[in-house]
């Protein structure tokens, strides 16, 4: 569940690009409120503010109709990075990304991390393999942004079972901060979590 504090630094915004029903709007809503719900299709945008140590983020859910692609890419422009998401049940919702989404990106910030997620982990019915998730978010970033990241910037999760949440919203806040602040978030975040386990 997102953190919450009053003190921050900066405001940086992720803007959640994916077809109709790709789950996009059940996955922030899960991170952002902790529980899961059916979250009916989005109508123009919606924006949910997060903390992530002392920084906020701002979530921009967007729309999936390909009619309205251009009002989307007003909600990308000078994005600090961008989540492209599809449903691992649906091989349209992969498909559709490269020539209706992608093109969006480049209203995004120059260098911005580019993070795919698959939803839906949880639904047998599988239509997308990992291996063309993980090669289609290699594509997607410049060898810097790479270089930078500690994984590959592809996630596979589910809304219904709290899966990979957490992990994939908290790698796109730390893609997004100086290299300094980044290990500074880690190491407050491990410290934490040393805490909770030997109280």
């Amino acid at each position: 569940m997102a953190q919450s504090k009053d003190n921050s630094k900066r405001i940086s915004k992720v803007v959640a690009l994916g077809y109709v029903n790709s789950g996009k709007s059940c996955l922030i809503h899960r991170y952002v409120h902790g529980e899961f719900k059916i979250v009916y299709a989005t109508i123009g945008a919606n924006m949910s503010r997060v903390m992530y140590g002392d920084n906020k983020f701002d979530i921009w859910d967007t729309n999936g109709l390909e009619s309205t692609v251009s009002l989307t890419s007003l909600y990308c422009r000078d994005a600090g990075a961008a989540i492209l998401f599809f449903a691992l049940n649906s091989r349209k919702s992969f498909d559709v990304l490269k020539d209706t989404f992608e093109p969006l990106l480049k209203f995004t910030a120059t260098n911005s991390p580019k993070v795919v997620v698959g939803t839906k982990l949880d639904d047998p019915k599988r239509e997308v393999t990992k291996e063309e998730g993980e090669e289609y978010a290699r594509q997607l970033n410049t060898p810097e942004n790479l270089e930078r990241m500690s994984q590959v910037p592809y996630f596979e999760t589910s809304s219904l079972r709290n899966e990979n949440v957490r992990e994939m919203f908290e790698f796109v806040f730390k893609s997004c901060l100086p290299p300094l602040e980044r290990e500074t978030e880690t190491e407050t975040w491990k410290s934490s979590l040393r805490k909770f386990l030997f109280r």
